[in-house]
């Protein structure tokens, strides 16, 4: 399956052992995730933004997104970003999955939506398990 991982990467920063966690678990799993370039440039691994201007990366995300079966979104910390991704993904009906921290202060947006699979979990083995249901 091709998996567009979204979370904040502008602001507030995400918690990079869930992220790395989420990743490895869905590449271990046989899933293809298409923001690849988002998690490798967090980590300072590889720097795939390097040269892209705003434009181009709105283009190159929203061209992965398409491309995926659905979207896993990180919504602990709020971003315009995900929002904007979550946005695109329901209506073109790409599925929709969001995980968040137990405790975090969450839209009503993301909350409210029916359309969300919404996934809330305690720590990254928890997160896991309830993954595992769906993927």
């Amino acid at each position: 399956m091709n998996i567009y991982f979204a979370f904040s990467i502008r602001g507030e920063k995400p918690d990079k052992n869930i992220i790395n966690g989420v990743y490895d678990f869905l590449v271990k799993r046989g899933h293809k995730v298409m923001t690849e370039f988002n998690i490798k440039v967090e980590n300072k691994n590889i720097l795939f933004n390097e040269g892209l201007n705003e434009e181009d990366i709105f283009k190159r995300d929203i061209d992965a997104l398409e491309k995926s079966d659905c979207l896993i979104a990180d919504v602990t910390n709020p971003s315009l970003g995900v929002g904007y991704e979550i946005a695109h993904s329901i209506n073109k009906n790409i599925k929709v999955y969001a995980f968040v921290k137990k405790g975090a202060n969450l839209s009503c947006m993301i909350k409210g939506n029916k359309e969300i699979t919404l996934i809330e979990y305690e720590n990254l083995e928890d997160l896991l398990n309830q993954l595992k249901k769906y993927f």
